[in-house]
């Protein structure tokens, strides 16, 4: 949260995690209320933690909250005209076109179970506003980088959904081959790609499908 504030969205997993239906949201909401001192006691080093940094931005500017990118170009949140398609799918960083291995943690989430399902509401609301932000930020692109980097802070939550994909497979002998070619032409187009980025092949923002299918695989 001290170095990205819009990661204060993954705190909801604390309450969250484990709700699977309405009675569940109740139910937490009573042992909350009953841990109310235990809870007071993390929100307040939670609170000593940020203080710093909160200082720091009152002491050089005189607001206790800061958008850095004022002073340097217009940038902000456009919450209403958020570019939801592009930060997920299209070529311009978007996440499912440059990792398209993630696409197996979209099936666990909806094909997994146990404890994985224990996750779902709580990922899919968090991972959703963390998506939002993203794709509400004016500069939605987040600069130069392999790939969507905005989503790093929330792969770990995807984990649970990719092991839950490969559990389904493993219970299927007849989609163990499939599932390895797939996954294996995907990890390799992504270091193809990640190679292509470093040695300047690849641009570093903005590519348009028609450099896209210009560059693909080419190495020079």
């Amino acid at each position: 949260v001290v170095t990205r504030h819009t990661n204060a969205v993954f705190l909801l997993l604390l309450p969250l995690a484990g709700v699977t239906q309405a009675s569940d949201l109740r139910n937490r909401v009573h042992a909350a209320w009953h841990r109310r001192h235990l809870l007071a006691i993390a929100a307040a080093a939670g609170a000593c933690a940020v203080a710093p940094q909160l200082a720091l931005y009152k002491w050089t500017t005189g607001w206790w909250f800061v958008n850095p990118y004022v002073t340097h170009s217009p940038m902000g949140f456009r919450f209403a005209s958020p570019h939801l398609a592009g930060v997920l799918f299209s070529t311009q960083k978007g996440l499912f076109f440059w990792s398209p291995v993630l696409l197996a943690a979209v099936i666990g989430f909806f094909a997994g179970s146990g404890a994985v399902a224990d996750l779902r509401i709580a990922a899919a609301i968090v991972l959703g506003l963390q998506t939002y932000l993203i794709a509400s930020w004016s500069e939605w692109q987040f600069g130069a980088s392999y790939g969507h980097r905005a989503f790093t802070d929330g792969l770990g939550l995807m984990a649970p959904f990719l092991a839950a994909c490969f559990e389904r497979v493993a219970l299927r002998r007849y989609l163990h081959g499939a599932a390895a070619v797939v996954m294996t032409a995907a990890v390799l187009l992504s270091i193809a790609q990640m190679i292509q980025y470093w040695i300047g092949v690849l641009p570093y923002a903005d590519t348009t499908w028609s450099q896209y299918r210009r560059l693909f695989l080419r190495f020079q």
